[in-house]
């Protein structure tokens, strides 16, 4: 029986870790990784984290920095790939590109399609949403659009931090990479959008931002997860800010505790330490740290 070819297969990606699922993904199934597309972005969306993908990339694997994409395109051409995976990229990809591929180009995810299309996938956690996931569909003209070649989720828990969400969803991405290049590779369509069901995860803003304490305390640690982290801790957040004392003040850290509600005032400090505050919510309290 002959041995299957290996497939030719450029990545585009500006957050590390991403990379470094799409890279071991193409490593494990013993594929060839013949170029790495990163970017430092624009003037409206800086994405500093590419240079944690230069360093993050193997030494075999040709990398290439670009703001234009209509720079490499002759460079994609003459390489000739089988396949373009696409895993955070700020630039739009167009047609001249993603219909290069022998089978195509794939963007994965990290949502479940249609809903929360846009680049603020911690969105869905914010909002608290019945599922969490990633997906892998073939790029078109628009973003997050294209025909569905692979759906994973999981009901969203009831508690939600970066313990409980963090190690499934990377789960779920890399199994959404596997399924959907073997999907692409076999000739599948897709399945498309119904964009009845859609919606986009725009970007918090500045009231969403600051923490309420008249929220519970696992609405008010939802809500901290999703402002302060993310899967790559190369990538930045836009951080949580809250009321402290009549200030505004930034939270570092925010942890839930098991604290009586009764006779406190949401917002009221309850005790104070050495780089933390201890702050009454609706049912009991939390423990915060602040950004200096």
């Amino acid at each position: 029986m002959q041995a299957k070819k290996p497939l030719r297969i450029v990545t585009f990606n500006y957050i590390p870790m991403f990379y470094e699922f799409l890279a071991d993904y193409i490593f494990q199934t013993h594929n060839q990784h013949v170029l790495a597309i990163t970017t430092p972005g624009s003037k409206l969306r800086a994405t500093p984290s590419y240079i944690e993908v230069v360093k993050a990339a193997n030494h075999n694997v040709n990398m290439l920095i670009t703001k234009q994409l209509e720079t490499v395109t002759p460079i994609i051409s003459a390489i000739k790939p089988d396949l373009i995976l696409c895993l955070s990229f700020p630039h739009r990809i167009k047609a001249e590109i993603f219909t290069m591929p022998t089978y195509g180009a794939i963007n994965i995810h990290p949502t479940v399609l249609p809903a929360y299309r846009g680049c603020n996938v911690m969105r869905q956690f914010y909002d608290n949403a019945p599922q969490f996931g990633a997906t892998a569909h073939w790029i078109n003209s628009d973003y997050d659009t294209g025909n569905i070649l692979s759906s994973q989720s999981a009901s969203m828990p009831d508690i939600i931090n970066k313990g409980s969400i963090f190690p499934v969803w990377i789960n779920l991405i890399r199994q959404a990479i596997a399924e959907g290049v073997e999907k692409a590779v076999s000739g599948d369509l897709g399945i498309v959008q119904d964009d009845s069901k859609a919606s986009y995860a725009a970007p918090f803003t500045e009231e969403e931002i600051c923490l309420d304490w008249q929220a519970t305390k696992r609405e008010i640690e939802r809500k901290f997860t999703a402002l302060s982290s993310f899967l790559d801790p190369a990538y930045p957040t836009v951080g949580a800010k809250a009321k402290l004392n009549g200030q505004l003040v930034k939270v570092r850290k925010l942890a839930v505790l098991d604290w009586p509600a009764a006779g406190h005032t949401p917002g009221e400090v309850l005790e104070n330490g050495v780089g933390y505050s201890v702050i009454a919510v609706a049912d009991g309290a939390v423990q915060i740290q602040i950004a200096e």
